[in-house]
Parts: C-alpha cells; structure tokens; sequence
C-alpha cells in the first residue's frame, strides 16, 4: 500500500533558503547582507538545500513521501503560497495526503483590506494615523485567517490532518486564531522553552545566534541580517513536527 505524504505550504523559510551557504560547493552567493537571486542557484544548491530543509528532515525519519508547494520561488505569502498553486492542489489525490503542513509568512506582504495611492509606478499603502495602521493590519490578518480556516475545513473533510506554525507573533495573538486554530497551532519548543511563533526566536539574540545564519557568517561580515533557519534550526524544526505528527497519530 502507498504511503501517505505531507504537503507543505510556507515561504522561503520552509523553501530552506541559505541552506546551500553549508556546503562545499562553488559560487556559493555570500553577501555582506541578505539578498537572493534565483539566477545564482544551480541545481547541486537547490539539491543540498532542499535534502537538509525541515520538511525533507520530517519526511525522511518517518518514512513518507512530502510535496512543498512552492519550489518554483524562494519566498511566498500566507496566502500566496497556496493561490500560486491552487488549481493544482485540486487536482491532486487527496487520499495520498495524510498531514498538510502550513507556516504562516509575513502578515503585511498581502495586504488588501487597505486604502491605497496608485501612481504610474507604483502602490503606497496610506494610512492617516497609526490607529489607522493598526487597524487595517487586524482587518489583513482576520481576512488571512478565514481564508486558511476555509481550507483548513477542506483538508479535514479529505481526510488530512493540519499542523501550522507561525512566524509572525501577531497571528497567535489574534482572538479568531486563539479560537478557531488551538487545534492546528504548533508550539516551538528550542532550548527548553516553548515559543508560539518563530519570530520570538530570531528576535532573542542568543537563540538568534545560534539557530539563524546571520549567527554563523556575521563575525566574517557576511549574512549579516540573514535570520533565515541554519542547519540546527531546520532541525529544531524538523523534530517540533514529527513530536505534533507522532502525537496525532496516537490519537
């Protein structure tokens, strides 16, 4: 009987970017600071990245198949990372996907519900008053938040189970996420304690130094505002969700 596999959503955290900055291979794209260029990737950097990212690493110990959604971009949105290929997630076997595994991007790279100042070369977003901001910010997140729950009552109705992480702290604290995601929501346990979104991680400077490749290259000047995951926090990751994936399939 074929196994059952995960289908991954997220950005360019969950694509593994900067992972290729480990390996001995040549022309590897070292920066002062942070940037990407897919025309700097070859195919040996796509293959290192993608074996040591934190959805091969679960899939790998557990012995099933797994599909991340947005290979073709390093980055992605919430949503975007799911609209991007939603006519080809439908066509998809459902039956052949046991655990959907979704972590959540940046809040403010999809905004929507705001009032916006058009010129010939490009949008603003425009706000009156930080109130006003603040506002519109929790209107984006809400609208976020009831798209995924849509899908996520999709997933179960095909039978998957869900599993979401979060990045950005301001999902957790949101009233509709403590209410409708507690299910789903996946606490990050590194160095013995337990953070409800990744950014609280990179932000604590020395679990930043540690699990963040700025924390590797900066003291030789390069990557030095990278906080994508290293090598250990794929890792750290990687064993948050097999503990959620082993813990469902006990139930």
């Amino acid at each position: 009987m074929e196994k059952k596999g995960i289908l991954g959503f997220g950005c360019s955290f969950s694509w593994g970017e900067g992972l290729y900055y480990y390996s001995e291979l040549p022309n590897l794209p070292f920066k002062e600071y942070h940037e990407f260029n897919f025309e700097d990737m070859t195919p040996e950097m796509i293959e290192f990245k993608n074996k040591h990212r934190y959805l091969n690493l679960v899939a790998t110990e557990l012995d099933i198949p797994y599909e991340y959604v947005f290979d073709h971009s390093n980055g992605g949105s919430t949503i975007g990372a799911f609209a991007a290929h939603n006519f080809e997630i439908m066509r998809k076997d459902y039956s052949k996907i046991k655990y959907i595994i979704w972590q959540t991007s940046g809040i403010t790279r999809e905004w929507s519900c705001y009032p916006v100042v058009f010129n010939l070369q490009a949008e603003f977003h425009h706000f009156k008053s930080p109130d006003d901001y603040w506002y519109y910010f929790e209107e984006e997140i809400n609208r976020q938040l009831l798209f995924m729950k849509k899908r996520i009552n999709e997933f179960e109705e095909a039978g998957c189970k869900v599993i979401i992480f979060n990045w950005n702290k301001e999902y957790t604290d949101n009233e509709y996420y403590k209410k409708h995601f507690s299910k789903y929501h996946l606490p990050l346990e590194f160095d013995g304690r337990t953070y409800d979104s990744f950014d609280k991680v990179i932000d604590e400077e020395k679990l930043g130094d540690k699990y963040t490749i700025s924390g590797d290259f900066a003291h030789k000047n390069l990557q030095k505002n990278d906080t994508h995951f290293n090598l250990k926090g794929q890792r750290v990751l990687a064993n948050n969700i097999i503990k959620r994936i082993k813990q469902l399939e006990n139930e």
